[in-house]
């Protein structure tokens, strides 16, 4: 299922964006920009932070997200969510 990769909700936080435990970067790619692309208007001048169950991206992993966002006009926020 889509959602055991990624999901993006809502918090007092604003938007996050989590990244499931385990999930492999191309699978993460490919469900967020589905999430994306299903609700261009609601998401677009839209800001999100990122939360990872489990481990880290680097920094080439988050300028693929980030320029992933871009393209639907959302902005990504570089503070992580801490847990």
């Amino acid at each position: 299922m889509q959602n055991d990769v990624c999901r993006i909700k809502g918090s007092q936080d604003g938007l996050v964006i989590t990244i499931k435990n385990g999930a492999l970067f191309p699978r993460v790619i490919e469900t967020l920009e589905k999430q994306l692309s299903s609700a261009q208007s609601f998401f677009a001048g839209a800001s999100a932070r990122l939360f990872l169950e489990q481990g880290r991206l680097n920094s080439d992993q988050i300028e693929q997200i980030e320029k992933l966002m871009a393209g639907y006009g959302m902005k990504l926020e570089r503070q992580p969510l801490l847990a």
